[in-house]
């Protein structure tokens, strides 16, 4: 039973370990998103939210309205393959939705023209932040695939909320040339044979924005120094501790009594035995 029970204290300090460090890492996720996304928001600093969606993206706005407290920013982002020496890249348009109320958590949005219709949604970036995220058709990504909006004369965009309540409709209009990720990656590659880290910044073209939590380690040292103490402190009192007390306080007076009982008993049994040897 001894081991059994230390094995089942082990694995159990082995889960605590990894809720410890779940816990702290969403701290320190909140505490990042609230202090710097609020901070972005405040500074109209949109890259800080589309710039980390894929390898690449361009700080030239696209398209953008501002209409009935709804604000939305669509700019042009995308991801770079190398395969066999050569590049594949694909373009994405990844739209911002932001409000002057607070937002609910989904959004329609349709690009219409006279003979297509493309519906997808505006997702919140982080439940306490006033931002939403465009994913494409299938809900399964961030962005739309740039050919799929060209492909079509889209000239009106339509914003709903859950209910399908209209809240925006407003003329839209994008152009193959205000594309320009996919000319620039190519050209650099052609002449250097490796794609841009910094290189392009000059005409506002950035490799993917990287989130650091760095500066919110403190709050991981503080639950794992939390969770430290606290298994040392369990162990010692099922391990240690109550070893060395265990068996002896003095017995309960029913106790006693039972053992006089089993004593007398014994006794009893040794004189019969002496007499029957007799």
């Amino acid at each position: 039973m001894k081991i059994v029970g230390r094995v089942a204290y082990a694995i159990l300090a082995v889960f605590v370990f990894w809720f410890a460090i779940d816990y702290a890492r969403g701290r320190m996720e909140f505490r990042y998103f609230s202090d710097k996304g609020e901070e972005a928001i405040t500074l109209g600093d949109d890259a800080f939210f589309y710039g980390g969606g894929r390898d690449y993206s361009n700080e030239t706005i696209l398209f953008e309205i501002d209409t009935n407290g709804y604000r939305i920013a669509i700019y042009e982002v995308a991801d770079a393959t190398l395969t066999d020496d050569a590049l594949n890249v694909e373009t994405y348009v990844y739209g911002l939705l932001f409000s002057d109320a607070d937002l609910e958590d989904i959004y329609e949005i349709s690009f219409v023209s006279s003979t297509s219709t493309i519906q997808t949604t505006f997702v919140l970036f982080q439940p306490y932040l006033n931002v939403g995220m465009m994913v494409n058709e299938d809900s399964n990504q961030y962005g739309i695939l740039s050919s799929k909006l060209l492909a079509k004369n889209f000239d009106t965009i339509i914003l709903s909320d859950e209910t399908g309540k209209e809240l925006a409709n407003v003329d839209f209009s994008i152009q193959s040339s205000q594309f320009i990720l996919e000319k620039e990656l190519n050209t650099f590659y052609n002449d250097n044979q490796t794609l841009p880290l910094n290189q392009l910044t000059s005409i506002g073209i950035y490799p993917r924005f990287t989130h650091s939590l760095e500066p919110y380690m403190n709050i991981l040292y503080l639950s794992l120094g939390v969770y430290v103490v606290a298994v040392a402190f369990s162990f010692y009192v099922l391990f240690v501790l109550r070893k060395k007390f265990m068996g002896k306080k003095n017995p309960s007076v029913y106790f006693k009594k039972e053992q006089y009982k089993y004593k007398e008993t014994d006794v009893t049994e040794k004189l019969e035995s002496r007499e029957e040897i007799k």
